[in-house]
């Protein structure tokens, strides 16, 4: 999770503050301590002070948060390197700010503790106390880490768990931080029931963003939509498989669904 950061000779970073040993600089959105003796201190336009760095100036990640106090409210735990960006995966992550740009617009926001995301689970609950008030098990649990471009690098876990959740429902995946919170809940049914005599609408490829699960045929189609309910975003996916039905003289079209 921790490592070390080499930073190019001669970058310009925002100066924070300094003492007689190091300076605190804003690097890729986070507060960094580097050593003053590969700095050297520069003026701004706005008579803001910047700090160029020298080769070679190694960072480290900053330490562990300390415990915070009763009046403070917890956020989400990211790992180093987490806005760093992933290889490949410009479908998923063009598709994914499709459904959330309606919504909301890119920002670091760590907080929102304590938002119901789904029948009692609450956002940044420990996940052995959501899979509890969700009265699930795993027979064997297992972290498994997010690799869907879009979230968090090397950040994003989830616990998958079997059951029968809303009727059709028959997975439930509770994804969390590195801190194993909860940040995200989603449901599948691998074996939904129900057609569509007309071809659905819209032309997606992704109906599993937190197994990144692409449709693999242009006879595959993929409806994905978003809305908002209340502090929530809810994303439903469904993909249809073309099948006929009758006689091959006097077949019907159909549209099945094949996943949602």
């Amino acid at each position: 999770m921790y490592g070390e950061t080499v930073l190019p000779a001669g970058m310009k970073l925002q100066v924070v503050s300094s003492d007689a040993a190091t300076v605190q600089v804003v690097y890729m959105g986070e507060t960094q301590t580097i050593p003053i003796g590969v700095t050297r201190f520069e003026a701004g336009a706005t008579d803001q002070q910047n700090a160029t760095v020298s080769p070679i100036a190694p960072t480290n990640p900053p330490p562990p948060s300390p415990a915070r106090s009763s009046g403070q409210q917890p956020t989400v735990s990211l790992a180093w390197g987490w806005d760093s960006r992933m290889q490949g995966g410009d479908i998923t992550m063009r598709e994914l700010e499709s459904l959330l740009s309606p919504h909301c617009t890119p920002a670091v926001d760590l907080g929102g503790y304590g938002i119901n995301v789904y029948n009692g689970v609450r956002y940044l609950m420990d996940c052995d106390q959501a899979a509890s008030v969700l009265g699930v098990r795993a027979n064997i649990p297992s972290r498994v880490k997010l690799a869907t471009p879009g979230f968090p690098r090397d950040t994003m876990y989830y616990v998958g768990y079997d059951g029968n959740f809303e009727g059709h429902f028959n997975r439930l995946y509770l994804v969390t931080d590195v801190a194993n919170k909860v940040v995200s809940i989603q449901l599948v049914d691998e074996h939904p029931k129900g057609r569509s005599t007309g071809a659905p609408a819209g032309n997606w490829n992704t109906y599993n963003f937190i197994n990144t699960r692409l449709r693999a045929s242009s006879l595959v189609r993929v409806a994905d939509e978003s809305k908002r309910e209340g502090d929530v975003i809810r994303i439903e996916t469904r993909m249809y498989g073309f099948e006929k039905l009758g006689r091959k003289n006097s077949a019907t079209r159909n549209w099945k669904i094949q996943n949602c």
